[in-house]
Parts: C-alpha cells; sequence; structure tokens
C-alpha cells in the first residue's frame, strides 16, 4: 500500500489476483456451477435470494418460495415483535440468519436450522475458498494460506510477480485488505473480491480480476459508515504519529456463512461503533427488532475503571469466534493520560455486548493497553489471547497486567462472557515500561500443539505453553543474557538491552 502524490491507492498483488483467483477458475471449471455445485440430489435453497447455497432437496427449495409468497399474509405484527411478528402457528424462519422473518411452521424452522448444519457435507465436492477473511489468515495469526501450492520460488520473480494494478481510495489505509473468492454480487453473479477499509470511514469492494489500469475503475460498491474527523490535539502538534482522520483503524472480519464484514468505526461525534455490513452490496445487515446496527461501544464499569471512547483506539484486528465478535483498546494519542486496555465482545447476529475485560483495574494504575501494531487477538475456539503494553507510570496495582500474555476464557453462546483463564507478565517489566519499549508492540501467534510465540519491541521471542501460560522452557536453561532470562528462546534483529 503506497501513497503517491497526496493521492491514496490500494495496491493489487499478483498472489492476489494472479495466484488464489486463478486457482478459483480452475477449480470452477470442474464443476458446473463452481465450488458450492450441490451433490446429486440437492439444489441451491435460495430462501433468501441467489446467494443462499445451501443445498436442500428440491422440494424444501419450492416450500421456500411458497412460505416467501406467502409471507406478508403470515404477519399480524403487535407490539412486541415489531411488524414482522407472525400470526398463530407460525415463527420466523431465520434460515439465514435472524433477519430472515419470513413466517412459517415450526417445522419449517427446524428443517432450516438442519439444512445449515449439513450444508457443508452436501456439496458435490469440498469447497477449496481462497478466501483471507481476516487478518493473517486465520484466528490462530499464523499467516499461512493453507491451500497454496502454486507459487514457487522459482515462478516469483521480477519479470512474473509484481503489481497488477491500483485503485483510487478515499484515505488512509492501515488496516490489511480481506479477500473472498466466488462472492456473489448482486446483478453481477460470482465475483472474486477484494476489501478495503479507510481511516475517512469508507469501505470498499473491488472486483480482484478486473485488470484495467485505471485507478477508477474495478469497483463493485463502496460504503461510508459515517463522517470520520480528526481527534482534537492530534493536529496541534500534541503528537505526530498519525494525521488526518481516524475512522476505522483496525482490520475488520468477514463471516462469509453470513455475508456479513464487522468493522470499528471512530464517528465525528467522539464516539466509536461496531459495524455489521452485507458484503454483496456494503448496506447495513438487518438485525433482529430492537437490535443496533451500528452499536455504540460504550461498556459499563468495571472495577471503577469507566471507557472512555475520547482515550480509547481500537488498533488490534477483530477476531471472530464462535458466533462473537472481539474488539480490543488501547490508548488513543501518543499514551494519552488515563486510557485503559480493553477487550469487549459482541454476539455477531444482533451485536449484543456479551463480554468485557479490562487489563488494568485500577482507576489510579492505567495503561496495558492492546494495540500490538494492528496484530489481531489470537482465538483457538475457546479462549483469546493478547499481549499489552506499558503501564502508565507509577506502582503498579497488583491487578495490573502490563507487559503481559494474556488468556480469556470465553463462555459459551449465546451469552459468552471473559473469565481470566492465565497470564505470563516479563520479569523486566518494570524497564520495559521506563523505555517504552512495549513488550504488546507486537501480536502473539498461536502454532501447533498450542505454543503461544510472541515478542515486542526488545527483540525477545517467548514461547508459551497455552493450557497453563507458562514459558516452555523454564525454569531458565543455559547462560544469564542481558536482560534476564526468563525463558525466551529466541531474538531478533531488533535486539536491545533493558535489563
Amino acid at each position: 500500500w503506497m501513497m503517491n502524490d497526496r493521492r491514496w491507492h490500494t495496491r493489487a498483488l499478483a498472489l492476489l489476483v494472479a495466484g488464489a483467483g486463478w486457482l478459483v477458475a480452475g477449480e470452477s471449471r470442474a464443476l458446473p456451477f463452481g465450488p458450492e455445485t450441490c451433490k446429486i440430489g440437492y439444489v441451491w435453497r435460495e430462501a433468501c435470494g441467489p446467494n443462499d447455497h445451501v443445498c436442500v432437496p428440491g422440494a424444501t427449495r419450492s416450500q421456500a418460495a411458497a412460505d416467501n409468497a406467502a409471507a406478508a399474509s403470515r404477519r399480524v405484527g403487535n407490539a412486541t415483535y415489531g411488524p414482522d411478528a407472525c400470526a398463530a402457528g407460525y415463527v420466523w424462519r431465520e434460515a439465514c440468519g435472524p433477519q430472515d422473518h419470513v413466517c412459517v411452521t415450526r417445522a419449517t424452522r427446524t428443517r432450516a436450522a438442519r439444512d445449515n448444519a449439513a450444508a457443508a457435507g452436501r456439496f458435490a465436492k469440498k469447497p477449496v475458498l481462497w478466501d483471507v477473511l481476516t487478518q493473517h489468515d486465520d484466528p490462530e495469526r499464523t499467516g499461512l494460506q493453507r491451500h497454496e501450492h502454486v507459487l514457487t520460488p522459482a515462478n516469483v520473480t521480477p519479470s512474473t510477480f509484481g503489481r497488477l494494478y491500483e485503485r483510487g481510495v478515499d484515505g488512509q489505509i492501515i488496516a490489511q485488505p480481506l479477500y473472498v473468492s466466488n462472492q456473489w454480487i448482486p446483478g453481477l453473479g460470482l465475483r472474486n473480491v477484494v476489501y478495503v477499509a479507510t481511516r475517512n470511514n469508507t469501505v470498499y469492494a473491488f472486483d480482484a480480476d478486473d485488470l484495467d489500469p485505471d485507478p477508477t475503475h474495478g469497483l463493485l460498491w463502496s460504503a461510508n459508515v459515517g463522517h470520520a474527523s480528526t481527534v482534537p490535539g492530534l493536529q496541534a502538534g500534541q503528537c505526530s504519529e498519525s494525521v488526518g482522520p481516524i475512522g476505522v483503524n483496525s482490520t475488520p472480519v468477514i463471516d462469509r456463512a453470513n455475508n456479513a464484514l464487522y468493522v470499528v468505526a471512530r464517528h465525528d461525534d467522539g464516539k466509536i461503533y461496531l459495524h455489521a455490513l452485507d458484503i454483496t452490496d456494503g448496506h447495513h445487515k438487518a438485525m433482529a427488532p430492537g437490535a443496533q446496527n451500528p452499536m455504540p461501544i460504550q461498556p459499563g464499569a468495571l472495577s471503577g475503571v469507566i471507557f472512555d471512547s475520547g482515550l480509547e483506539l481500537n488498533r488490534a484486528a477483530l477476531l471472530l469466534q464462535d458466533g462473537a465478535v472481539f474488539v480490543a483498546f488501547s490508548a488513543l494519542v501518543c499514551d494519552n493520560a488515563g486510557w485503559h486496555g480493553w477487550v469487549l465482545a459482541y454476539r455477531a447476529p444482533d451485536l449484543q455486548p456479551v463480554g468485557e475485560f479490562v487489563t488494568s483495574p485500577n482507576p489510579t494504575s492505567p495503561g496495558a493497553g492492546i494495540w500490538q501494531s494492528g496484530n489481531g487477538l489470537v482465538g483457538d475456539g475457546h479462549n483469546v489471547y493478547f499481549a499489552t503494553g506499558n503501564r502508565q507510570g507509577g506502582t503498579p496495582a497488583a491487578s495490573a497486567l502490563d507487559e503481559s500474555f494474556i488468556k480469556l476464557s470465553v463462555g459459551p453462546a449465546p451469552f459468552y462472557g471473559l473469565t481470566p483463564a492465565g497470564h505470563y507478565t516479563v520479569n523486566n517489566r518494570e524497564a520495559l515500561n521506563g523505555g517504552d519499549t512495549d513488550l504488546g508492540s507486537g501480536g502473539p501467534l498461536l502454532a501447533p500443539g498450542g505454543i503461544l510465540i510472541g515478542g515486542g519491541k526488545q527483540g525477545k521471542l517467548y514461547l508459551l505453553d497455552s493450557s497453563g501460560m507458562t514459558p516452555t522452557q523454564f525454569p531458565p536453561v543455559g547462560p544469564s543474557v542481558p536482560g534476564g532470562n526468563d525463558g525466551f528462546q529466541a531474538y531478533v534483529n531488533t535486539w536491545h538491552d533493558d535489563a
């Protein structure tokens, strides 16, 4: 990504278009209707439109069409459930999520849920989707594209691999672009799509296979999620780390099963919002009655600590896990006074808050933010992991978790909840705090075997057993090294001694 002549452009890589796009095309040619072709005896349900590719018996699709045609006659409306309330004997179908308010029998709703659960097993061939739906490819943040088998050192050369085109956007891009293959776009059919979010609060969907060099071409849709503005003090010399509007600062996450993109944006009213957009056209997703989209991020106080959106920034990439979206926060502007580290959880279908955790649960000992240079919260299906940065001066409270790797246990759906499940605080935390040498400047990743790997500005890399959040090498093995040997097992060329 680059800035050229004061105009911001996206840069599409050959890996994205010539690599992933070509592989998708090759996969699709083998099947008559692309990678989601159904097994013999099944057809696409299309209950909620042409992109509903759940495979069902033909009779079920016919029933869905009949239910759609009869929808208006089965609604009676009431004060509790709004104008879509069903007549006696009918319930909302919810085949494609809680916004599906077609009224059907209870047996039909149960059948839809069972069809959803069986969907993956009814494709003629298990789809190989060359998708990048979250920062660094997966919730473990490995950065591994497991399906890639075409690119090699022999064919990735200056003459065969490079920029294919550029696209104009309206602001800075510090979030990772995301990619969805074979995505249905209304009026256009299946497309391979690149999704890009700017700090001006605009989300773009570009056709990855449109090679037209004109920067104004290739746009499928764009959506501005709210006016973005600068932060008071930022432009007046208080801090030079950023300029211009500060809207979307973290990588969004995509739920392909529900065609939803979740993105956090700061608006010009000073508040922060979680948005759920439809990846087919950019509109805000319909929610259940009474739910908000966007959802203002304003958790309740924890241990006397109040979330102040005027002090907090969501920089770490979002995590989608088990039907919930997890969002982390740190200081807004250059360690502005009073910030705290937060992790907040929201139920994906209706954006309802379902979990809160603060890393510095004492109003007099703030800090321990979660920024990770934009790297995302790590998920293993049941827990969330992350690293924290420096404390804001003073003696740490006993409960402070600055300069630490932290593990949170996530409760079961639909109510979730966040519970501390372990942490490891490095033994030179005070030196790191004093030198602004944040451990949390880098985000961890979860390797096979449950090994959590992470490190920060100092250059030390720690390997932790994620089950107990303990170093895999402890007590220390070998001679002492500068800065102390507290279980770290490697260092990179940014090493410097903070004893």
